[in-house]
């Protein structure tokens, strides 16, 4: 682990739990040099460990120290990928470069490094050259290495299922505190939001992560995470992961633009068709986002709103004020 990264407890309590399963027994000494905490941060990831159901146990070693150990049914099996499982890995770890900087890109980045460690020389040399062979284009990707901190009080709240408290602050509003039941964090457009139930309002709420300007892990106050939840209740309907009540939507695209309307599957209600005069039909049932409208306006040439009403003039005032504003 690099001297200079600074694991969450989150993190930390996985990495005991793996030097548990790979010796046969570990020392609070050891633990407090291994990640630079002190003594007493030491014994609550431990108590951390057997919260969560771990079985460990401690007896006096040879020099006199306590050594913590793991039952031996407990431990886990050492477990070896192949070079096509580690090139998925890698391919994943590329994809979410945008968290570079955080706990879930270095994890990500130590596994693939463990695992290389049981290929041949032949296969790790493979593995190395990848920087090059993969990329990932970025478009409009959010930094997220100055929320370290409120990414390890959210995944450790939905880790516990334990209570958060966020200072939030929407777009032109001033911050507000809400104390939420984290429920599911959201990768989408290059970004992070959470998912969530904020106590504080009495309703469901998308958070996006960079607007979180604080928070604090309120360990001990458990929530009971519903059973019959599922991330999708969050995005039914709508074009993207803002809500609303979907309505039957029917957009016409020259024959130019069909092969690459066609290619991509852009929202789960999608259909298509064509029309008498040769053109793509497409049909879809979702809310009128943002997102949707933005959308539009980026295919405005070569793509007509049919329906409903209400959408089409949205995009006619669009492309009215943006042709105002260039007509000189």
């Amino acid at each position: 682990m690099p001297a200079n990264r600074r694991l969450t407890h989150a993190a930390r309590v996985l990495r005991i739990r793996e030097m548990l399963d790979a010796q046969s027994s570990v020392t609070i000494s050891e633990l407090m040099q291994t990640f630079n905490i002190s003594r007493r941060t030491v014994y609550n990831d431990l108590h951390a460990l057997e919260d969560a159901g771990v079985p460990i146990y401690s007896e006096p070693g040879d020099t006199g120290e306590a050594c913590w150990k793991l039952f031996p049914t407990a431990k886990r099996t050492t477990l070896t990928l192949t070079v096509g499982q580690i090139l998925s890995l890698s391919l994943a770890r590329h994809v979410l470069s945008f968290l570079e900087g955080t706990d879930l890109h270095g994890e990500l980045t130590t596994v693939i490094g463990r695992m290389g460690q049981g290929l041949s020389p032949r296969s790790r040399a493979y593995l190395h050259g990848l920087q090059r062979k993969m990329s990932v284009v970025h478009s409009g990707a959010k930094s997220y290495a100055g929320k370290v901190d409120v990414l390890n009080d959210l995944l450790t709240g939905l880790l516990y299922e334990e209570l958060v408290e966020v200072w939030y602050r929407p777009v032109g509003k001033k911050l507000r505190k809400h104390v939420v039941e984290p429920y599911s964090l959201l990768v989408y457009a290059e970004s992070l939001y959470l998912m969530c139930h904020s106590r504080t309002r009495g309703e469901h709420r998308i958070f996006a992560v960079d607007r979180i300007a604080r928070s604090s892990w309120l360990k001990g106050q458990h929530f009971v995470y519903p059973e019959d939840y599922h991330p999708e209740q969050f995005t039914d309907g709508s074009f993207g992961i803002t809500g609303g009540d979907p309505a039957p939507v029917e957009l016409r695209f020259d024959a130019e633009q069909a092969p690459y309307i066609k290619e991509r599957t852009w929202h789960p209600s999608q259909t298509f068709g064509k029309t008498k005069d040769d053109r793509l039909r497409m049909r879809l049932e979702v809310s009128s986002t943002p997102e949707l409208l933005l959308w539009l306006v980026g295919r405005a040439e070569g793509m007509e709103v049919v329906g409903p009403p209400e959408l089409r003039g949205k995009v006619h005032d669009i492309l009215q004020r943006a042709t105002a504003r260039h007509e000189s």
